[in-house]
């Protein structure tokens, strides 16, 4: 006769590491009973269960009970104390198989998850406990896309630094070509000017020599030096 096979029981995809998301869940919750180890391990899977991913996603799970409050009524002879369970642990779970649009966005849903009176009545009913109150603090732990974002604002900021100093190097080139330059061409002038003050330094000394001009009319002509005039009479020949 066939042997009937027991069922795989269903598992969540394992996190990749572009898109692992890890939270960190505080959760408060009072009720009227001490929270034992099997109380622990039985709201672990209610936690799970309310989150909709495996045990294997939570992570780091601890917990602790405390007496917050103990009432005494005389009518009924009754004492009845209340209990306050701290549980710390850590949602890790691929963005990917969730309904949340960030890693924000989970840390979000998971604390609205486990506020709710869903959430509420599910441990009431797990663990065979009455709970009064229950509270939840969120936080986004780590998150491969932050990893990757932080890594490509990393490589931008090498970028913009290398850019800067090729531009910067460049700069320094063309100033150092310009003063090149100037100095080129402030000689040129300085020997442009020092010839031309050669030039009229001989033009100079050549009127003050006494050029004249001879006027082939015979008429008084003012003969010009440099530094004054004279008249003098010449007749052509």
């Amino acid at each position: 006769m066939p042997t009937a096979q027991p069922s795989p029981m269903p598992t969540t995809p394992q996190p990749t590491a572009s898109d692992t998301v890890k939270v960190g869940v505080g959760l408060d919750i009072t009720a009227n009973s001490d929270l034992t180890s099997t109380l622990a391990m039985k709201l672990k899977g209610t936690i799970a269960s309310q989150l909709g991913v495996t045990e294997a996603n939570i992570k780091e799970y601890n917990y602790s009970s405390s007496i917050v409050s103990t009432t005494a009524r005389r009518d009924l002879l009754q004492v009845s104390t209340a209990y306050k369970w701290s549980v710390n642990f850590a949602v890790e779970a691929s963005l990917s198989v969730t309904d949340a649009s960030s890693p924000a966005d989970f840390a979000n849903k998971i604390g609205t998850a486990l506020t709710s009176d869903a959430f509420k009545d599910s441990v009431s009913s797990n663990l065979g406990v009455v709970v009064t109150g229950i509270s939840a603090t969120t936080a986004v732990l780590s998150s491969g896309l932050i990893k990757a974002a932080g890594l490509t604002w990393w490589a931008i900021l090498l970028i913009v630094v290398f850019g800067a100093l090729i531009v910067a190097a460049a700069a320094a080139a063309a100033v150092m070509r310009a003063r090149r330059g100037q100095d080129s061409s402030g000689g040129f002038v300085k020997n442009f000017s020092f010839a031309i003050s050669s030039e009229t330094s001989n033009i100079d000394k050549f009127q003050m020599e006494g050029h004249q001009e001879i006027n082939p009319l015979g008429e008084d002509y003012p003969n010009t030096f440099t530094g004054g005039s004279v008249t003098s009479r010449h007749n052509a020949l």
